[in-house]
């Protein structure tokens, strides 16, 4: 009569691991690939200069490559650009909360951010080379995307 009531809660248990989906939805949730697509800047020279600002419009593309439904509460975080060698902190960027990532399919989130000199002082002479004259530079942006499964938050890597 133990080994059987031992077996039956055996069973049982295993069963309720089973039916527990949030493993599945953890592993989707590590497997989404971010990519930075495009950054299309835009300088607003002004004098005096400190009223000059640095406009970008970010498009981040989130593939889903799970067959599971997610949702993106937050996305965001350090955006720097790599000139000739030098990294250059550009600032902090947050993307529109509430994404919803369609399974085996690609979405896009896009901001749109904007600094001022006083923000940029450091990296203001790179970044007008880099936009007036088209020298090579990498936009890179490295943060982290949080997610909502079955009510439970989740958070992964963005970079």
């Amino acid at each position: 009569m133990r080994r059987t009531a031992g077996l039956v809660a055996l069973l049982v248990c295993a069963g309720c691991q089973s039916l527990d989906p949030t493993p599945a939805y953890r592993e989707a949730a590590r497997n989404l690939k971010f990519r930075l697509e495009r950054v299309e800047p835009r300088l607003d020279f002004a004098f005096p200069l400190e009223r000059s600002r640095l406009r970008l419009r970010l498009h981040l593309g989130i593939e889903n490559a799970s067959t599971l439904r997610l949702v993106a509460r937050t996305l965001g975080g350090t955006l720097t650009l790599r000139v000739a060698e030098q990294t250059y902190a550009i600032g902090e960027v947050g993307f529109p909360a509430g994404l919803d990532l369609a399974p085996s399919q690609r979405s896009e989130a896009v901001a749109e951010i904007a600094f001022d000199y006083g923000a940029l002082k450091t990296a203001w002479g790179p970044l007008s080379e880099v936009l007036q004259h088209h020298q090579a530079a990498v936009w890179h942006l490295e943060g982290e995307a949080k997610l909502e499964v079955l009510g439970f938050p989740i958070t992964v890597p963005l970079r």
